[in-house]
């Protein structure tokens, strides 16, 4: 009786939760597929920095001499960023971020999947010059003129169908900057006409802002000396790379994080920052060459804007037969006894530190990462 009273209660209850268990048949995909929660625009970007993290710490231990700022550019309270202007195109979904977390996300994961695209690109390069180190040393030919020649001796090295000088400095070198302007001067003895594109003006203004900013001082001989020789000097940093503040040019503060007593890692100088800045860049030169069809484009910028191996340089999408790249590093820092080391001298196992590399293949040359690699040596006194 009391079996009977059971199945009484429990027939109702199963006919109410879909029929017996017997027949039912719960496909077991279906019933392993959890329900997707809704996720904010700020949720989403975060999961994708979570999901690709651990690309970006792979990344970096296999690149840290290429200067890729990654260490420690992970989320953490004291993050910030600040985008007064959208850098992205209007139709780009990353243009309707607004929040200053989401930009962090968004930009650190950015970087993680570029990583992905360019790493293997830098490994190709790096295992070309070991491999063919033999070779590539065969071709170099001794240095025979004083240092005082340098100047003279590299205008004398540019080609009369070169389009694009590129002009690879390493920043804040004196010594390095007092040699660009005596270049110029050599350089403008060819009669070409020229015009003078540089990182270290903003798009639009006049080189005069130099005047306002010590940390500019160093490049002020070179626009005095371009402007005396009425040289134009085009600006190339895109609006947000700069805020106005009081009529007085300050770089926009957009750290991932606090700057750090090692280094400074400022979003623009991250990889997809790198991209962004670049690309403007480029339409710049465009513009510029519908005007001015045969005249000397030189670009004096920070040498990994412009090497041609470099990610999203400006090398690698210029004209091979029209372009020629200079990398200008400095002999030695300043108050170091030691060289200072290129890359090219680390991977040629530092057989041959002359000042003076040069490939005059320009196939050759891209492979490379340069057509001239000429280290600014102070003259003697």
């Amino acid at each position: 009786m009391k079996r009977i009273r059971t199945l009484c209660f429990l027939v109702p209850a199963l006919l109410l939760l879909g029929g017996p268990v017997c027949a039912q048949h719960v496909h077991p995909r279906r019933a392993a597929t959890p329900k997707r929660p809704h996720l904010s625009g700020k949720e989403r970007t975060y999961h994708l920095y979570k999901r690709t993290h651990e690309t970006w710490h792979k990344a970096n231990e296999k690149s840290r001499e290429f200067r890729i700022y990654s260490a420690g550019m992970l989320p953490s309270k004291q993050i910030s960023a600040k985008l007064t202007i959208n850098p992205y195109p209007k139709n780009s979904p990353a243009h309707s971020l607004k929040d200053a977390d989401q930009w962090t996300y968004y930009l650190l994961a950015k970087n993680n999947l570029e990583i992905r695209k360019w790493l293997p690109k830098i490994d190709k390069t790096q295992q070309f010059i070991s491999e063919y180190a033999d070779a590539l040393l065969a071709m170099q030919e001794p240095v025979t003129h004083p240092v005082s020649q340098d100047a003279p001796w590299l205008a004398s090295q540019i080609s009369p169908d070169t389009r694009y000088l590129l002009l690879g400095e390493w920043h804040n070198q004196a010594d390095v900057q007092n040699f660009e302007e005596k270049f110029l001067q050599e350089l403008y003895k060819s009669g070409r006409e020229i015009i003078l594109f540089t990182e270290f003006i903003p798009d639009g203004a006049s080189w005069t802002v130099s005047l306002e900013h010590d940390e500019l001082a160093d490049y002020l001989p070179i626009w005095f000396t371009a402007n005396a020789r009425q040289i134009p000097i085009i600006g190339l940093e895109p609006e947000y790379f700069y805020k106005d503040n009081n009529n007085f040019l300050i770089r926009e503060e957009t750290f991932l994080f606090p700057p750090t007593l090692q280094e400074r890692q400022d979003v623009w100088a991250s990889p997809e920052g790198m991209r962004l800045r670049n690309e403007h860049w480029l339409s710049i030169l465009e513009r510029y060459r519908q005007q001015h069809p045969d005249a000397l484009f030189v670009i004096l910028a920070g040498a990994d804007h412009l090497s041609y191996t470099q990610p999203y340089s400006l090398g690698s999408h210029l004209p091979v037969d029209q372009t020629q790249c200079i990398l200008l590093p400095p002999h030695a820092y300043p108050g170091q006894a030691e060289p200072f080391l290129t890359l090219f001298d680390v991977l040629t196992d530092k057989r041959l530190l002359q000042r003076i590399i040069q490939f005059k293949d320009r196939s050759l040359a891209r492979q490379v990462g340069f057509d001239i690699q000429l280290k600014v040596t102070p003259p003697q006194e």
